[in-house]
């Protein structure tokens, strides 16, 4: 699949005049505005590129696009905080305390990830502690207890699967925390909800958040 064709642009149109061409499909096709989440994460993946000079160059020299509907950890660090940008700006909405000059909802969203990142750390402790019990019990139990080792042995694989989904969350964590510091993820974030905050007295620009 071509990036240029999914966003509809030109490879003579510059960075800049691709973020603005693609800004309105990118609302269309946001799975908050009713879109279809696997046409959006190609939609973003392509975005992501020719809207970024190095990986557009990148693309341009090498052909190569990942055009797999299986979203990525990037994308779906994205995805996440898109989802958190929309529930954090709808609570504030729902404010009558509302100030948008004094809004900051990235900042919001930065202690929501740091709270979660501590609570997934709890589960993984509990899951840590729960399996060396569980290997503490194996060791002691007798190997004719054939029915009872069945039994351990099923909790113990429930409880690793449970722990490697929990650790990828923590993972996505800390992704979600990482692209927070780009301005280019607030931009683009914003930009998928095409939010405008000159109707409430504030600014467009990132800051506000």
């Amino acid at each position: 699949m071509d990036p240029y064709k999914i966003l509809g642009v030109e490879r003579s149109n510059t960075c800049k005049e691709i973020e603005r061409i693609a800004k309105k499909k990118m609302m269309d096709l946001h799975p908050d505005k009713g879109g279809n989440s696997d046409d959006f994460v190609i939609f973003l993946r392509a975005y992501q590129i020719l809207s970024d000079p190095e990986k557009r160059q990148r693309y341009d020299e090498t052909g190569i696009f990942d055009d797999k509907k299986e979203p990525t950890p990037e994308d779906a660090a994205i995805l996440n905080l898109m989802q958190l940008f929309g529930a954090t700006l709808d609570t504030a909405l729902q404010n009558d305390q509302f100030d948008p000059s004094r809004l900051c909802i990235f900042s919001l969203i930065k202690d929501n990830l740091k709270n979660q990142a501590i609570q997934i750390n709890t589960m993984i402790n509990g899951f840590n502690k729960q399996l060396s019990k569980i290997n503490t019990f194996l060791s002691k139990l007798d190997t004719d207890q054939q029915f009872v080792l069945d039994i351990v042995k099923h909790k113990e694989i429930e409880l690793s699967q449970q722990l490697i989904k929990v650790k990828k969350a923590l993972e996505i964590n800390a992704m979600m925390l990482d692209l927070l510091k780009n301005s280019k993820t607030k931009d683009l974030i914003t930009n998928s909800y095409s939010i405008n905050f000159n109707n409430f007295g504030g600014t467009t620009s990132t800051s506000t958040f």
